[in-house]
């Protein structure tokens, strides 16, 4: 398949009735990105995102093993970006250890 993906179908009313008409234009590929981190590395990661020009829904989420507070990040972005995104998600947040008695 080729860069250009049919995106939007104009009609144009004539004379003659209705003409069909593909305009074709490039496409960006988006991508869907959730990431959940732990409170503790919300707040930095917010920030992050924001530098980096990256737009997020943050949502306060709980469960897991150990029932901890954990916030999500839905983060929509293009394709080629990805990688700067998950890079800026690495470098804000880390995993920890914790005793369970």
């Amino acid at each position: 398949m080729d860069n250009f993906t049919s995106c939007h179908t104009i009609n144009k009313s004539t004379a003659y009735g209705i003409i069909r008409t593909l305009k074709y234009e490039r496409c960006v590929r988006m991508k869907l990105v959730i990431a959940v981190v732990q409170d503790q590395d919300s707040n930095r990661l917010s920030s992050a995102l924001t530098k980096n020009n990256f737009r997020a829904t943050k949502l306060a989420t709980t469960g897991g093993f150990l029932r901890a507070g954990n916030t999500t990040f839905i983060v929509g972005t293009e394709e080629t970006k990805v990688p700067k995104l998950l890079e800026v998600i690495r470098e804000n947040c880390r995993a920890r250890e914790q005793m369970v008695s």
